[in-house]
């Protein structure tokens, strides 16, 4: 149903994307409008020694110095169209922009913080929250494996340094702010607050029949969803580990995307996936194409076995049922080999 509100409103102009996101928890929707500039060219970044002073130590500190910003220009059509990369195409000049000043500021100026609305986890529950936990824990100990892995591969190798920095840069990222949470949940004492809290609201279900009947069993049925529910999270974290163009090989990955692709390409457009329909054909296309310039095939190979041989270590039940087949016909050095002569193949 959705479909239908996003193609009437990109129907305002060619560079018109749509996006319907949910909010609170899927309790509403919004239908977003952004007009899409798809020609962006660099100003002026400044050198790496300011752009990342204080480097992985500085980062998600305050205060913080340092010169971490990029000056673009965007280029549309003279007739303000957002298309792509040409000689013949113009500055953009949007119909209101916000003026820097520099005045500097005053005590009480109007303060407004920019960016994507943001989420809070706030109500979830001490199952709900425990999952989380467990799954922030799990992604450390990934992403330090991930980062170690490049870092190593690149020791020698300043091609391979340029080609995966990106990546140990964000997974750096990742790791300090999940570090940072959990230290934080442990200061504030948090489960013992969440624990109190649920025990008090418990109490005051339980004094009334009526509140009791309605609410007695939420929090015992959460509880039991969730220990469901990590039965599938592990699956879909491990099969995301292995197709992911940040976790996983990137070739593999490019793969499922081109299978998916031609999967979801057999079904009339507005019954497929949002994200292979066909205005977003020529987005799959430039990100393969753009992946193709960032890894190296030898090391992307060795990324894979690694992979592959860390999946042997989780119980059957948790691999996720397509690799399972695999994983019952071969030991892991067949299957390892197997899967690098596929790849061969499709470089």
């Amino acid at each position: 149903m959705m479909d239908f509100p996003i193609a009437e409103a990109e129907k305002e102009g060619p560079d018109i994307r749509a996006v319907v996101s949910e909010m609170y928890s899927g309790n509403q929707y919004y239908l977003f409008c952004f007009k899409r500039i798809k020609d962006i060219r660099i100003v002026y970044a400044p050198p790496r020694s300011l752009g990342n002073f204080g480097g992985d130590i500085d980062n998600w500190m305050w205060p913080r110095h340092t010169c971490d910003f990029t000056f673009l220009r965007a280029y549309v059509s003279p007739d303000n169209i957002g298309v792509d990369h040409s000689p013949d195409n113009v500055p953009y000049r949007p119909k209101s922009y916000l003026k820097i000043s520099l005045e500097g500021f005053q005590k009480r100026d109007f303060s407004f913080v920019m960016g994507y609305p943001g989420r809070t986890y706030r109500n979830h529950t001490i199952a709900e929250l425990n999952l989380d936990l467990d799954n922030m824990k799990k992604r450390l100990d990934l992403y330090a494996d991930v980062i170690n892995f490049f870092e190593e591969a690149g020791k020698d190798n300043r091609k391979v340094q340029i080609k995966y920095a990106g990546i140990i840069k964000g997974l750096n990222n990742g790791l300090k702010n999940y570090q940072g949470k959990l230290e934080g949940v442990k200061k504030t004492g948090l489960l013992s607050k969440k624990m109190a809290a649920e025990k008090n609201f418990q109490e005051w279900v339980n004094k009334n029949p009526e509140r009791r009947e309605k609410f007695g069993s939420v929090l015992s049925g959460i509880e039991n969803f969730m220990d469901k529910y990590k039965e599938f999270a592990t699956r879909n974290r491990l099969i995301g580990q292995v197709t992911s163009a940040y976790l996983g090989s990137s070739l593999l990955s490019q793969a499922y995307t081109v299978y998916r692709t031609a999967t979801e390409r057999q079904k009339p457009d507005m019954e497929r996936e949002p994200a292979y329909q066909e205005r977003n054909l020529p987005y799959i296309k430039m990100r393969i194409q753009l992946a193709e310039r960032s890894y190296d095939p030898d090391v992307d190979r060795a990324f894979l076995k690694h992979q592959l041989k860390k999946l042997f270590d989780y119980p059957l039940e948790s691999i996720p049922p397509r690799l399972k087949i695999l994983f019952l016909r071969n030991h892991p050095k067949p299957l390892i080999a197997l899967l690098t002569t596929c790849m061969k193949r499709l470089r």
